[in-house]
């Protein structure tokens, strides 16, 4: 896990160089910095790391699967969607756009002409209606890119308020919380999030993401129902080996006997 998450920062440093801009990707780092890691915490990350070499060597860490949606996935269909709602602005596009925001783990955008029309036709809406969600939405995206979280909370809340079923908008908002180290409102927001859709658990890892918010909080019986539900539910692939992970983790420091799912 340590290589993914160094080559994850490598390719994020070297995106970011070539003028690239992200929003929910730096959303959940929060969650798995080593910053935020006690020395026993980073001591059990150790031993962990030894009993999962011993465990892929005994083939029961699932390997990725083929069914599985990756993060990859999510930020090429966000991709797609957003250059699809540039291209036709006149036409609804910014829609799109929003929509793209709302779904993209890892909307990664070059700034330029293209951005820079979405952005004047934003600022356009909002001049005349503030509470226009598609326009709060993508917003939102633009200042949590330059400013950070706080500043995009605003809009956040203000397209929440005004679409209170819109489940995306709750995760989106959970996001920011996490990067503001605001762990307990995030955990409200993902729950809200899985009582609209309850799916989302699943499909779109809320269930995990909530499991590593709970462990910030220390709520070790909480987030252990997380990772236990999601690794029960979820199909075979890098979430669920990643929630095995977790789920292993806390247990190994709270001095339980945790076995190896196949």
């Amino acid at each position: 896990q340590r290589v993914f998450l160094e080559q994850g920062q490598h390719n994020f440093d070297s995106l970011t160089k070539r003028g690239y801009r992200c929003a929910n990707v730096v959303s959940w780092q929060s969650c798995n910095s080593d910053k935020s890691q006690t020395p026993q915490r980073r001591d059990g990350v150790r031993k962990m790391t030894k009993l999962l070499q011993h465990a892929a060597a005994q083939q029961v860490v699932e390997k990725r699967a083929v069914g599985r949606v990756s993060d990859a996935a999510h930020a090429s269909e966000a991709t797609r969607l957003w250059r699809q709602g540039a291209s036709s602005l006149a036409e609804g596009g910014l829609a799109l756009c929003a929509q793209a925001v709302v779904i993209g783990r890892k909307l990664m955008l070059e700034y330029g002409e293209e951005t820079d029309r979405v952005r004047r036709l934003v600022k356009d809406i909002m001049s005349r209606d503030p509470q226009n969600v598609d326009a709060c939405t993508v917003e939102s995206f633009f200042i949590m890119s330059e400013s950070g979280p706080k500043d995009a909370m605003k809009l956040v809340n203000r397209c929440v308020a005004q679409r209170p079923t819109s489940w995306r908008h709750l995760v989106w908002r959970s996001a920011l919380h996490a990067s503001m180290k605001e762990f307990a409102n995030a955990c409200e927001d993902l729950t809200a999030a899985m009582k609209l859709y309850p799916k989302a658990g699943v499909e779109d890892d809320l269930l995990a993401l909530r499991g590593r918010c709970y462990v910030q909080l220390n709520d070790t019986k909480k987030a252990k129902a997380d990772f236990s539900r999601f690794a029960d539910e979820a199909p075979k692939g890098e979430a669920r080996a990643g929630a095995l992970y977790d789920l292993a983790l806390i247990s190994l420091q709270s001095g339980d006997r945790f076995l190896f799912k196949s």
